[in-house]
């Protein structure tokens, strides 16, 4: 599938302010959403503006760009504000695709925890979902003036609610591909995917390892306890089949 994102707003046209920043974190999860697509097998092209002088400029740019390009899916990342708390996606009013999407999306960033608003059709007649050719969504995964929200976000991280929203519309889980590598001890090298490896094991139920990305003695020991509970090889390393059998 053609899916074109985009994160709301830009620095010169922001968005809204809160405990966060809108157009800080838009620009962090978005990012992540199109990783997991990517490694889903979709073609993804992201249809965000460096830069605008107007909002007008900014909201047709992300348009323009997803019909040109014949885009099967529109999703715009945005972030929510004005007292409330939860998750919310909005889609074009009588779109039944547009519906399915939305609520697909809602219903699983509420399983990290947020209050689940669910999926709402557009009332204000919004840009994005007015002039797009294909079903588009705008997600709204929390509020950034609730304290509730930024605490759960926080801990949860922008990888994990990226990866949730990317499987929400790909339809089923997403394993992410295996770097080709041998993963193991080295508590002064840094690796992007030892965050991931982590992330996995907290999700299992393994503690006593540190959020960083560095491979130290609590992550080998939970690779090895993960690896005898799976029939595999004890070693506390992380080669292809452990990081299969960790992501399926």
């Amino acid at each position: 599938m053609k899916i074109a994102i985009r994160g709301g707003h830009n620095y010169a046209v922001p968005g809204a302010t809160g405990i966060l920043d809108e157009v800080k974190e838009d620009r962090k999860y978005y990012k992540a959403v199109m990783k997991y697509l990517r490694d889903a097998g979709h073609e993804v092209l992201d249809v965000t503006p460096d830069r605008t002088d107007t909002s007008s400029q900014d909201l047709s740019y992300g348009v323009s760009r997803a019909n040109d390009w014949g885009a099967d899916l529109f999703v715009s990342c945005h972030l929510n504000s004005g007292g409330g708390k939860g998750c919310e996606v909005l889609y074009y009013t009588g779109s039944e695709k547009g519906n399915r999407y939305a609520s697909k999306v809602s219903d699983e960033i509420a399983e990290l925890g947020f209050n689940n608003r669910g999926a709402k059709q557009d009332v204000r007649g919004l840009y994005e979902l007015n002039h797009t050719q294909m079903p588009a969504i705008i997600i709204e995964p929390l509020f950034i003036d609730s304290k509730l929200d930024v605490k759960l976000y926080k801990k949860i991280g922008v990888d994990k609610l990226g990866k949730v929203i990317a499987e929400a519309i790909n339809g089923e889980k997403i394993i992410p591909e295996y770097p080709g590598y041998l993963i193991m001890y080295d508590p002064r090298k840094k690796d992007k995917n030892v965050n991931l490896i982590k992330q996995r094991l907290m999700e299992l139920g393994y503690k006593g390892m540190k959020i960083n990305s560095k491979f130290g003695i609590g992550t080998k020991r939970a690779i090895k306890k993960f690896q005898k509970k799976n029939g595999l090889k004890t070693d506390g390393v992380v080669g292809k089949a452990t990081w299969k059998a960790l992501f399926k």
